[in-house]
């Protein structure tokens, strides 16, 4: 076992195996982790699109949750390095043996010819052994979704996909699991910056102090603002304060903290929500579900989020909070106009509810998008209908699209098309008809708004030949 430094007391971060952390007291609380470790001569993580787009930049994350350690990949590009505070972090370097020996993972590339030009070789080794921490399978698939949001320029995939294929549990075995215990002790010891709040009341304090601050949980749009647009925001960090972060589920539904990262979701909620699951694994990378966050998905107020139409769908209510006081909103009610929220001055999101489908319920949502996955949407649809007796009835309707309006908005024409009505080809057709009614799309650079209108129809009829049992392909229907 390695001796433990004098102190390790201080705002900062570890960075591989070394033995002092790194501090960040003096950096300002936006500068990146990438550009910081750059600028400190961790030159192994690389810039590529500065946008969490590309996976060159990806490095695992180590945090201490619950007594244990969580192993997540992040894109540096877009992490302010003060979200660093109080945890490791792995890059490429360091994953080598103190000999200089490969990590399995890199022995893995290295004999599958996996490295091309290399530039993105250190995303690809990064997130492969995420993919190893995190319970390694052997499955083509699995390896697959694991690198997901790395992009090879030389077109080397399928022998990165080989050496993905190699890994065993085993290979987990390493110098940060054999010094397990020594990491907790580090972890725990480090001091967190100012900009991290350790509880709603310090957080109310502190933005009232700076009401000019910006609330980060995972950065992931915030990122585009200090890589693209060069912003120096004065941040205050909430990605791990109680009471906005987990999944809290009970008979009649669940509560969201706002903080509960997308990947959260992925494991505790799609399996209750149809149609969720293939959503969010088209939901950005890997790197990106373990960052964004739910709150930070509807209070962005894009047109184009792919939480919004499956929440409005499943009727979502907010909690908001300011100086202690809390209130609830309907989620249709929350947006107002492009990127307007019902959001009051130092009000944030505190946590989102969300009722479970009844029995018997139809519901599904579909993207269409031009890329398959790691896409912004065209359109996104969510169906929730209620369908009882006989006759087949349609009792009650939710339908909600992002990508049709300024906001994320429900169809209140296509509904009202629908209920009271049996649940047949010629009342789709009639509700589909009424969604030219509900919106007027634009035409931008991903598509037209006829184009747009036809495919939310079209997602309309798919909804109904799958209860038809007729497996419609989603390709054909935007074509």
């Amino acid at each position: 076992m390695m001796a433990e430094p004098a102190s390790t007391k201080g705002c900062g971060f570890y960075l591989n195996r070394e033995e002092q952390p790194r501090s960040i007291a003096s950096e300002p609380a936006w500068l990146t982790a990438l550009s910081f470790l750059r600028a400190n001569g961790a030159v192994g993580t690389k810039e590529g699109c500065a946008t969490g787009d590309c996976g060159a930049c990806t490095a695992v994350v180590v945090s201490l949750e619950d007594k244990r350690l969580a192993y997540q990949p992040i894109n540096t590009c877009i992490t302010p390095v003060s979200a660093l505070a109080g945890k490791l972090l792995i890059t490429a370097e360091g994953l080598a043996g103190p000999d200089g020996g490969l990590h399995p993972v890199q022995r893995a590339m290295v004999e599958e010819h996996g490295s091309q030009c290399g530039f993105c070789t250190p995303g690809f080794v990064m997130s492969l052994y995420a993919h190893l921490r995190n319970g390694c399978s052997a499955d083509r698939e699995d390896v697959l979704a694991s690198i997901a949001g790395n992009l090879c320029r030389c077109t080397g995939y399928i022998p990165i996909v080989r050496a993905g294929l190699r890994l065993r549990p085993a290979d987990a075995k390493d110098w940060y699991s054999e010094h397990e215990q020594l990491i907790k002790r580090r972890l725990a010891d480090l001091a967190r910056p100012s900009v991290r709040p350790r509880s709603l009341p310090e957080l109310e304090r502190a933005w009232s102090k700076s009401p000019q601050a910006r609330l980060v949980a995972g950065s992931t749009d915030l990122g585009l603002d200090l890589t693209q647009r060069l912003a120096e925001p004065d941040l205050l960090l909430i990605d791990e304060l109680p009471g906005l972060r987990g999944i809290k589920a009970s008979k009649s539904g669940w509560t969201i903290g706002a903080a509960t990262t997308w990947a959260e979701c992925e494991r505790e909620l799609a399996p209750a929500i149809p149609g969720l699951a293939e959503l969010l694994h088209r939901f950005g990378s890997p790197p990106i579900r373990a960052q964004a966050t739910v709150g930070g998905n509807i209070a962005n107020g894009s047109p184009v989020a792919d939480g919004p139409p499956v929440f409005l769908a499943l009727g979502c209510r907010l909690v908001l909070q300011r100086d202690g006081k809390r209130r609830e909103i309907a989620l249709e009610d929350f947006y107002r106009g492009y990127r307007q929220t019902a959001l009051r001055a130092r009000e944030f999101i505190h946590s989102i509810k969300l009722r479970r489908l009844p029995a018997g319920a139809v519901f599904d949502v579909y993207k269409v998008s031009k890329r398959k996955e790691d896409d912004i949407a065209a359109v996104c649809g969510a169906f929730n209908l209620t369908v009882s007796g006989r006759q087949r009835i349609i009792k009650s309707a939710r339908i909600a699209y992002g990508g049709m309006a300024a906001i994320p908005q429900r169809a209140a024409h296509c509904e009202a098309a629908l209920l009271g009505q049996p649940f047949t080809a010629a009342t789709i057709e009639a509700a589909a008809e009424a969604l030219e009614d509900d919106y007027q799309p634009l035409s931008d650079i991903r598509a037209s708004a006829a184009y747009r209108m036809l495919v939310a129809q079209n997602l309309l009829h798919r909804l109904f030949l799958r209860t038809q049992g007729e497996d419609c392909d989603l390709e054909r229907l935007a074509a």
